[in-house]
């Protein structure tokens, strides 16, 4: 296995995505797109680890709000996306290259180079920020990343690609916390019980903002209208506020098919005012600016703020 072709793996709480880093930009990367989740079958004294959900175990998270929850079920996973998924040799072991959220501490990142160099024998290691990765994947080497995950929101400005770490914010509420609300909404409207795989699939369909605070709340005041027909797109939020609240009709991966109002807009509106959510942070605009306002350098406020 060639160092020329490192590994690079992203460690989310909902998902790990892994994949080769040559021939990137690429379709087929990252080429491995799995549940952060290993299933324990068996006794305590012989357990035996299988990746993703199963019914014939109990199943663990791997990694929770970007920590590494256990990292005997994170060896299992690695092993599996490494060995079984990518094509590693044992003794012909590559590069990996680890895409680290923000906030994790020394010990931990000391605990994974000794799993990965004892473990699984590597020939080199490279850990870094998700913040500038974020905006290398763009092309950009200065502006505020917003990366919004399964369990929480990380915002960080980053200059000359480094990551400026005291001004750096995390918000507690997330993807998660979005589709539940999604169903309740659901639920409370329409009296419908949704799984959270057809949730997650609703919400990324549906979820738009309103154009301004005074236009979400006309929006909720408008009664309804059905439109003919069926769409999978997200209604416009610069949207006729005079006109009533159109209905859209949306196809779930599944083939069923559900019929939405306001609901994409009240969850969308959680990431603006959290106390939707019944949480006392501040909004995402709120942070993003005060990381803006905490970053030492006030001649780079306007070029961050470009890229973000």
């Amino acid at each position: 296995m060639s160092t020329d072709n490192p590994v690079v793996i992203d460690l989310g709480s909902e998902s790990i995505k892994a994949g080769y880093a040559a021939h990137v930009p690429s379709e087929h990367e990252p080429r491995i797109v799995t549940p952060s989740l290993v299933t324990v079958n068996g006794r305590t004294n012989g357990q035996n680890e299988q990746i993703g959900a199963s019914s014939s175990g109990r199943t663990h998270k791997v990694i929770d709000r970007g920590y590494v929850a256990n990292f005997d079920y994170l060896d299992s996973m690695l092993h599996y996306l490494l060995y079984e998924q990518l094509g590693w040799i044992k003794g012909e072991e590559g590069s990996v290259l680890f895409v680290e959220p923000l906030f994790v501490g020394k010990a931990e990142r000391e605990q994974l180079a000794q799993l990965m160099f004892e473990g699984f024998n590597v020939m080199g290691m490279f850990v870094h920020d998700a913040a500038v990765c974020n905006l290398f994947a763009a092309g950009k080497l200065a502006g505020c990343s917003v990366d919004i995950g399964h369990g929480k929101i990380d915002v960080a400005t980053v200059t000359e690609g480094v990551t400026h770490a005291p001004g750096a914010a995390r918000l507690s509420f997330a993807g998660e916390q979005l589709t539940e609300l999604l169903g309740k909404l659901i639920q409370q409207k329409q009296g419908l019980q949704l799984q959270p795989h057809q949730l997650n699939a609703l919400k990324v369909q549906c979820c738009t903002v309103a154009a301004s605070a005074a236009a979400y709340q006309k929006l909720l005041q408008t009664p309804a209208a059905t439109v003919a027909g069926s769409s999978q797109q997200a209604p416009s939020s610069s949207s006729n506020l005079d006109q009533p609240q159109q209905q859209q009709e949306y196809t779930l991966p599944d083939g069923t098919k559900i019929t939405v109002t306001t609901e994409g807009h009240q969850v969308a509106e959680a990431l603006l005012d959290p106390n939707i959510l019944n949480h006392s942070a501040p909004g995402l605009v709120d942070c993003v600016l005060e990381c803006l306002t905490d970053h030492p350098d006030p001649s780079l406020k306007r070029s961050i703020l470009e890229n973000v």
